[in-house]
């Protein structure tokens, strides 16, 4: 299982979308050893998809991905 300040900061990530207008959902995977995030974060008819035993590649991922919105946003 990975440390609790890692899921922290994934689950903080995750609920950030929504400020963006995004719906999201988190799980994690119950079976050792990966224990691997299980995420949904849609909008309209796109969805993005993460899930890694590496909680931080999900970190950078999902940070890329919000730093692309959130500039889409400004531009907006």
């Amino acid at each position: 299982m990975p440390k609790a300040n890692i899921v922290y900061t994934v689950l903080a990530q995750v609920n950030s979308f929504k400020e963006l207008g995004f719906q999201t959902s988190m799980k994690i995977n119950p079976y050792p050893p990966s224990y691997a995030p299980q995420i949904l974060i849609t909008k309209g008819s796109k969805s993005y998809r993460f899930c890694d035993p590496d909680w931080n590649v999900v970190i950078s991922q999902l940070a890329t991905l919000y730093g692309v919105f959130k500039n889409e946003k400004r531009i907006a």
